[in-house]
Formats: C-alpha cells, structure tokens, sequence
C-alpha cells in the first residue's frame, strides 16, 4: 500500500512581518514620522495634521472586520458611520473658526 508521504515543515524564528499589537496603518504613519522628522517645522506641521486625518478615517469611517463596525461606533462615541464628506465638513467648521 502506498502512502504520500507529508514533508515535514522546518521550524524557523519568527518573521519581522507579524506585529499583533500595532495595526497596519499605525507602523506605516510611524514609519513615515521618522523619516520626516529630521525636516522642516512646515513638514512636521504637514505631518501632524495627515496622521491626524488617518486617524480620523480609521476610527469613524473605516468599518473594521472584527468588529463590524467602526471603533468609534462600538465605544459609544459615534452613532452612525461616517463619510469623508463629514470629516471634511468638520474641516471647513474649523477653519471659519479659526478665520473668526
């Protein structure tokens, strides 16, 4: 009787490519926040307000698989989901405040 004979996975370190405890998104903004901070304030500045966009979409608009929901929704802070256009909305509210 022939058998197929399974090969025997080689036990090996764990790779550098699985983070648990930092999604995605973060270590890409991480990653770019050490690159840039060596520049200019403005940059810094630039810095500052796309990470505090990405941050903004990933917790009221993205709606997250585990969850089924955006973490904004779960945590009671947010009650529908969000679009871009309200972020955006929350923007121009800003800068007439800013502006007055």
């Amino acid at each position: 009787m022939l058998t197929a004979a399974v090969p025997r996975q080689a036990e090996s370190a764990p790779t550098s490519n699985r983070q648990p405890s930092m999604p995605l998104v973060s270590r890409q903004a991480s990653k770019r926040a050490s690159t840039v901070a060596a520049g200019s304030p403005a940059q810094l500045e630039n810095l500052q307000h796309a990470l505090a966009l990405q941050y903004v979409h990933y917790n009221f608009v993205r709606i997250h698989k585990t969850l089924r929901c955006t973490p904004a929704m779960e945590a009671g802070i947010a009650d529908r989901l969000w679009t871009c256009a309200d972020i955006a909305a929350l923007l121009e509210q800003a800068e007439a405040k800013r502006a007055a």
